[in-house]
């Protein structure tokens, strides 16, 4: 494959340009804080803009070149280490400055564009444009497993808002086994807890080992994801395998895709053959079952990515457009009506109320999270602009060379379809109450525009002439730079400490609790944990009766979808002193508007949950900094002022 590119000039021009765009984004993510950094960064805008705008103006000599891989020499390598070196200080240095996301972006684009500045001026058979692009590809990996790396340990609070609530979940297909009573299965994210089982089978009271397997599920779902795509655009390329690789595992977590999805793309991709219709076929049903135990909007993702491959791999030619037409139609009829099936099964089989499962379908829409707001700085609609910019001014510079032609115009409408379908689906699932926060509901939009825009510019595609050759297209430099760029943006969009709960603290704040539940127990008391349940699931405190109506995400499920029913009968439950003691974590009873992130679900938790809650119960033990808490029934005055000696000791 080869780029039209021209020399260190050109390179030096849009690099500038991208650090222009980088300090614009320093001064829109931090636009309410007008400190000197703030100003620095104007600077630096106006400085970059103005050197970009005079290097527009000088011309360069154009050459051509092909991105074989070609050894790397030491210097390179040298590089390569230094960028991971700033990586992984990002990390370990505890600084409010690497603290901001923009900073720790700026910084990282900054010394690659300047050590790939500095290494083609000493090989000079490698261009800038390829080894900075290496380079972002490197470093965005590498920061994307970094974030991976605070669940290496054994602290037994939690380390994610839901983790207590996803182990949970995972646990009641088993809980026969596990506590001896049988446990409804979950009605959020099933898919996924039933990748997350395994586990339970080997070390069901070893947290360490569910979280290195959640990593696992995680980084090991999405590389194989990224393997199938690489190897279908592959053989049409000359790029290092490792680097497309590297490219499509970013690419697939902007999103992020979620990892219990990714089984429905494999499936499907792993059997595909065009000249094997049949296995194609029985695969796509297969993984329409899984589809349907995942998310509703997910139930028409195997036929649909079936049929995307079929608008790319299979010619009109002399067809009639009706019966072309009626192979993808039977398959998505086929693959829906599978995916129905099998959640209704489910449905049946969980012993849930089935109309918990319809909930989140009832729940309000938060238009307003389409645009830039305080849960999503972004907003939906720029943040899917931005991702689909690079490759799709790409698609279409290749569109006006002659790709157009290659395909009849059936096969272009489908393809579009197709993409319309699951961008505007995911718009609108974005916008409901708990969500909006980031484009996961985008996820099939992501896979398929993937899928489709990367076969198309590879030349992975079935042209309509038969002796017409496919093949692939020149990227403009900057766009090809952009379309790397942009995944790895995605992922600095999170700036961590490697922060590590001390085994000893954390064991002490344990023990402390552990005796204000010895307390409760004494006096014969009953305790929910609507939190922290995994302090249950792997018996780290003493043994009280799993009570599964009011979990934690299944009560924040249901607060936020209003489901009066539940939310009765909860509070029914709290009047009537059902449970001595509660455990949960915070206890904020300040409402928020829409200045703040998830506001609308902070004010729904509040009149939902807390306000009820505290109505009749009382705060007597707090621990790990306010995020535990134990309320007791206001009729055991005396237990709650045991207890809050407990806690203040």
């Amino acid at each position: 494959m080869s780029f039209k590119l021209t020399d260190r000039t050109s390179f030096l021009r849009d690099f500038l340009l991208i650090e222009t765009g980088l300090a614009g984004w320093y001064l829109f993510d931090n636009f309410h804080q007008r400190d000197i950094l703030f100003f620095a960064f104007s600077g630096i805008f106006f400085v970059c803009l103005l050197l970009t705008k005079m290097l527009f103006t000088k011309k360069s000599e154009d050459y051509k070149f092909d991105l074989h891989q070609n050894p790397l020499q030491w210097y390179e390598i040298l590089g390569g280490v230094l960028v991971i070196g700033l990586i992984i200080a990002f990390f370990l240095i505890d600084s409010d400055f690497l603290a901001k996301r923009a900073i720790r972006l700026f910084l990282f684009v900054s010394l690659s564009g300047g050590l790939s500045l500095l290494c083609s001026s000493l090989n000079r058979k490698r261009s800038s444009y390829q080894f900075f692009a290496g380079l972002l590809l490197l470093g965005g990996v590498v920061y994307r497993l970094g974030l991976y790396v605070p669940y290496f340990q054994s602290t037994p609070f939690t380390i994610f808002w839901s983790e207590g609530s996803r182990f949970y979940w995972s646990s009641a297909f088993i809980s026969k086994t596990l506590y001896g009573i049988k446990l409804p299965w979950p009605i959020i994210d099933q898919a996924g807890a039933i990748l997350q089982l395994f586990p339970f089978f080997f070390w069901p009271e070893n947290i360490l080992m569910h979280r290195i397997w959640l990593v696992i599920l995680w980084v090991g779902l999405t590389a194989w994801m990224a393997w199938l795509f690489t190897r279908r655009v592959k053989p049409y390329l000359v790029i290092s395998p490792l680097w497309l690789f590297f490219f499509f595992f970013l690419f697939f977590f902007q999103g992020a895709v979620y990892f219990h999805l990714i089984p429905v793309i494999i499936l499907t991709l792993i059997a595909y053959n065009p000249e094997k219709k049949i296995r194609s076929v029985i695969f796509m049903l297969l993984a329409s079952v899984w589809a349907g135990i995942s998310r509703i909007n997910w139930l028409p993702v195997p036929s649909l990515l079936l049929s995307m491959l079929y608008f790319l791999d299979t010619p009109l030619r002399k067809r009639n457009e009706y019966k072309y037409l009626l192979t993808p139609i039977l398959w998505t009829m086929a693959g829906v009506a599978i995916a129905t099936l099998s959640k209704f099964i489910y449905i049946q089989l969980s012993g849930e109320d089935p109309e918990f499962f319809s909930t989140h379908i009832l729940s309000s829409l938060l238009w307003y999270r389409l645009f830039p707001n305080a849960t999503f700085n972004m907003g939906i609609i720029l943040a899917i602009i931005l991702l689909c910019l690079p490759l799709g001014m790409s698609l279409f510079e290749a569109w006006k060379l002659g790709l157009i032609e290659k395909l009849a115009p059936i096969r272009w409408r489908g393809i579009f379809l197709i993409l319309i379908v699951f961008l505007l689906g995911g718009m609108v699932v974005s916008t409901k109450i708990g969500g909006g926060s980031d484009l996961h509901n985008l996820d099939a939009f992501i896979v398929l525009f993937a899928l489709s825009g990367g076969s198309l510019l590879a030349g992975v595609y079935t042209p309509e002439v038969a002796v017409q050759q496919t093949k692939s297209f020149r990227l403009i430099p900057l766009w090809l730079l952009g379309t790397v760029l942009i995944p790895v943006f995605f992922s600095f969009q999170i700036a961590p400490r490697w922060r590590f709960q001390a085994p000893t603290n954390a064991m002490e704040q344990v023990s402390k609790l552990n005796q204000a539940l010895e307390v409760v127990k004494k006096a014969d008391g009953e305790v929910l944990f609507i939190s922290n349940r995994q302090l249950q699931i792997f018996k780290m405190v003493p043994d009280f009766d799993l009570v599964h109506e009011y979990e934690l995400g299944y009560l924040m499920e249901m607060s936020i979808a209003g489901n009066q029913k539940y939310l009765d009968k909860f509070r029914s439950d709290l009047q009537s002193r059902k449970f001595t003691a509660i455990l949960i974590d915070q206890l904020n009873t300040q409402y928020q508007d829409k200045q703040h992130a998830f506001g609308e679900e902070n004010n729904a938790w509040i009149d939902g949950v807390l306000k009820p809650l505290l109505k009749d119960y009382a705060p007597a033990y707090t621990a790990w900094e306010g995020n535990i808490n134990l309320v007791v029934s206001k009729s055991k005055p005396d237990l709650i002022s045991a207890l809050q000696k407990l806690s203040d000791q």
